[in-house]
């Protein structure tokens, strides 16, 4: 297994862990490379994080719909879906990155990590609503809304 494997597997578990544990969902994991892209659903939201070391930069983007961050923040905070505002969606989806990030780093060995403070982002332009088709992703989905976790590794 290389190393960008073993950082998919890792993350695949801490998203796993967060979800259940935190948000109360049980996501399913799943592969949309096989969809055409046309067929896939526009992301809307994005929140990202970056894990760094002195050999390695790992950036980490959490790209849903909006009905996805809605469906998790309700879970999250508990309360209705429809009083649901969009900074409620930022800080929600901000801490299920910080959370997935900070369990992924319990699982990495070695290096010196260092984690910075999540930001978050509606996504405008067309072209960065979709997976990329350059970085490692790791689908999911929640009651047939998708998220997809994409992230790039770069050398120091």
């Amino acid at each position: 297994m290389n190393l960008s494997q073993q950082y998919q597997n890792s993350m695949k578990d801490a998203i796993s862990n967060v979800l259940e544990t935190m948000i109360f969902i049980a996501p399913t994991f799943e592969s949309m490379r096989s969809q055409k892209r046309e067929q896939l659903l526009p992301f809307d939201l994005e929140a990202s994080i970056k894990i760094s070391s002195n050999a390695e930069l790992l950036n980490i983007f959490f790209r849903t719909t909006e009905r996805f961050a809605r469906l998790i923040t309700a879970n999250f905070i508990g309360v209705d879906e429809k009083d649901i505002a969009l900074g409620q969606m930022a800080d929600t989806l901000k801490e299920v990155a910080n959370m997935a990030a900070g369990e992924f780093l319990t699982r990495l060995k070695g290096a010196d990590w260092v984690l910075s403070v999540p930001s978050f982002r509606r996504l405008t332009a067309e072209a960065e609503k979709f997976p990329n088709p350059e970085s490692l992703d790791i689908e999911l989905s929640y009651e047939d809304e998708p998220m997809v976790v994409g992230f790039s590794v770069c050398e120091g």
